[in-house]
């Protein structure tokens, strides 16, 4: 009679899966670095959380786009340069934002994709509410 078994992650105690099985472990075994009880005896609430899968490689282009729209990259650039014709200094949200995008624009000649790229420095809210502030100080 098969019943329901939960598959565990050996190394880590967490959840990979749930199968239905007989137990007969001459037809079928848990795949290598797990282990398999029956899901009636698993206290599901007690077991560490699955870590996070490994992101997807994308290119920078596609980096930044997880990130900002092109509007806002366009709204960022003009608030740029709206501060830079007003004589007034990017602030450091604006600053750190601008040297992230700039390493992502070099990036992106070469379009291999990786699954390493940084997150950036700050929120387009932020760094454009800190902009328009600086606008209007």
């Amino acid at each position: 009679m098969t019943a329901q078994y939960a598959i565990i992650n050996e190394a880590a105690g967490h959840l990979v899966n749930v199968v239905l099985w007989d137990g007969d472990l001459a037809k079928w075994q848990p795949p290598a670095g797990t282990r398999a009880e029956l899901f009636a005896n698993v206290n599901i609430a007690s077991l560490p959380p699955a870590p996070a899968p490994a992101s997807e490689p994308v290119t920078a282009e596609a980096a930044v786009s997880q990130y900002f729209s092109p509007y806002q990259i366009s709204a960022l650039s003009r608030l740029e340069m709206a501060l830079l014709q007003a004589g007034k200094p990017l602030g450091p949200n604006m600053t750190a934002l601008k040297g992230w995008l700039e390493a992502m624009l070099v990036a992106s000649v070469e379009p291999t994709p990786r699954s390493d790229w940084q997150q950036p420095p700050c929120s387009y809210e932020a760094a454009s509410g800190e902009a328009v502030a600086g606008l209007q100080s």
